[in-house]
């Protein structure tokens, strides 16, 4: 569950940076007003200035360990068959390996699409 959650996930979030945030050239000038010297409005240390190290827009999605998916699988699977709702094939004769010799719903167990069956 956790896994599927954070496959959903978006991870689009991304804060203003200094480089996307409207400024002017100078708020004043830099001599001559017994204020500290300021450069564009969009610093970093100004309310409306941009943020330093913010989040950035990444996946959240992991690969799921191998024996975990192993072991779905063999649930399902052992699901199914005491349901009898699993057919092994042991062989399986075809006259070419190319899916255009087999006519359409000419399948040898009589399986279609309705029975989850897929060429």
């Amino acid at each position: 569950m956790r896994w599927y959650q954070a496959t959903q996930r978006a991870g689009r979030t991304r804060p203003r940076v200094a480089a996307k945030c409207p400024g002017r050239a100078k708020l004043w000038k830099q001599k001559g007003t017994g204020r500290r010297t300021r450069g564009i409005d969009s610093q970093l240390d100004l309310a409306q200035g941009g943020t330093v190290h913010g989040p950035v827009p990444r996946s959240y999605a992991y690969r799921l360990p191998k024996k975990m998916l192993l072991g779905a699988l063999r649930s399902a699977l052992s699901a199914k068959f005491a349901e009898q709702k699993l057919t092994v094939v042991e062989t399986w004769q075809l006259d070419s390996h190319k899916t255009k010799a087999v006519p359409p719903g000419a399948h040898p167990f009589g399986w279609g699409h309705e029975d989850g069956f897929c060429w």
